[in-house]
């Protein structure tokens, strides 16, 4: 038998640019050390169920520069896995590539650490089993050729073969490592840990190829329960995953139907079962009654929710937005054919609203806080507007 922990996207040292400042001071503390918790949660869990490895397929770290708190609190989560017995994999992907070519704190003989080029690292199991990983660590931000050709076949020897694997399905050229599920059912191995996707997510059952999803969501589009794969064939029909939740804060969406008053908004908030801390993004379905309304004129209804918010919740509100019925967020993209005022359709288009839907789960938390700043608007609002410019100029020139 075998027993192991999948856990990719784990992002270590995610500094949650931009969300911080809008925090209550319990919940500051709390996503501060959000993703180290998750890490002693899943360590608690390995050691309670004795599993044979813990498997971190990319993404490790959330960048190449870790500070020396964050290297301190990995080596002993290591130290404690490796005295259990544990055997610990780690491959690098987009986020923390540069790790792997940086000095850190030793760990133990126990951590199997993939390099660049595809390798296979073997460990006997404390039944006497042989597993065989199979893995590579990225060597840049971008891994646009796939490195299955380099991924053996299964190892005949081995009782069971797992791969590691941080990418992305799609295309040869594409950015993560891109694959099929047939490039990976054709190399017979019994598992395939993936990296990369926020979410989990099944590509296949059996064998199973699976996305763990992150040990911690990292903004407001990463909602629900994050943790990891309990991974057994205790049932002798193959290794079946088992999702063990992690992450001690919460995302949530709430949408609130024709909010009457504030203290209706409150009072709906608070009927929701919160569990553990929950980061909220309200959506406001109109028409609002009249204070609430003025709330949304003023610019000021996200301050005057948490302003109304009990100091002993465990909801702290972080985003609102406010939408007609029917409305959609696609909706809101003007067209500029119809629009007189090209600085105001402009604003229109990259409010962050607009944006949030477009962006990918892998867009890093600082960009989405830098994007949502009155800076980052700026910024983009005049790119926009000089692409625009340049066009016409470009246009007007091959007209003479």
């Amino acid at each position: 038998m075998l027993k192991f922990i999948h856990a990719g996207d784990v992002h270590l040292g995610t500094p949650f640019a931009g969300l911080l400042t809008k925090l209550r001071p319990d919940f500051q503390t709390a996503v501060q050390r959000a993703t180290n918790e998750a890490l002693q949660t899943l360590v608690a869990r390995a050691i309670a169920e004795e599993v044979d490895c813990v498997l971190f397929p990319g993404d490790l770290y959330n960048s190449g520069e870790n500070s020396a708190l964050i290297q301190a609190e990995l080596q002993v989560a290591f130290s404690k896995l490796a005295a259990a017995g544990i055997v610990v994999a780690v491959s690098f992907g987009n986020h923390d590539f540069q790790a792997g070519q940086r000095a850190h704190l030793d760990w133990p003989e126990q951590v199997l650490v993939f390099d660049q080029a595809v390798e296979q690292k073997a460990f006997q199991t404390r039944r006497g089993q042989r597993v065989v990983l199979t893995g590579f660590s990225y060597g840049s931000q971008a891994e646009k050729s796939s490195p299955l050709a380099n991924f053996p076949v299964r190892d005949t020897t081995a009782d069971y073969q797992i791969g590691l694997y941080h990418g992305a399905l799609g295309q040869p050229g594409d950015r993560y490592a891109p694959f099929t599920v047939a490039d990976l059912l054709s190399k017979n191995y019994d598992y395939w840990a993936l990296g990369h996707i926020h979410q989990r997510t099944v590509l296949h059952q059996q064998p199973p190829i699976l996305y763990s999803g992150n040990l911690q969501g990292l903004n407001r589009t990463e909602t629900g329960p994050k943790g990891f794969y309990l991974v057994s064939d205790e049932g002798q029909q193959g290794l079946l995953p088992t999702f063990v939740p992690a992450s001690p804060v919460r995302f949530e969406q709430l949408i609130l139907q024709q909010p009457t008053s504030m203290a209706a908004i409150q009072q709906q908030v608070a009927a929701e079962h919160y569990g553990q801390k929950t980061l909220l993004s309200l959506t406001l379905m109109g028409p609002l009654g009249p204070a609430v309304q003025a709330a949304v004129d003023g610019d000021y209804l996200l301050a005057a929710l948490q302003d109304g918010t009990p100091a002993d919740s465990a909801y702290w509100p972080i985003q609102v937005t406010v939408k007609e019925q029917g409305s959609t967020r696609a909706s809101t993209l003007p067209n500029l054919e119809q629009v007189g005022d090209l600085t105001a359709a402009i604003q229109s288009a990259t409010n962050y609203d607009v944006l949030a839907g477009y962006l990918g789960d892998q867009v890093p938390a600082f960009l989405r806080s830098y994007l949502q700043s009155p800076a980052g608007q700026t910024a983009l609002q005049k790119k926009i507007l000089a692409m625009i410019t340049k066009g016409e100029q470009q246009n007007e020139d091959k007209s003479h």
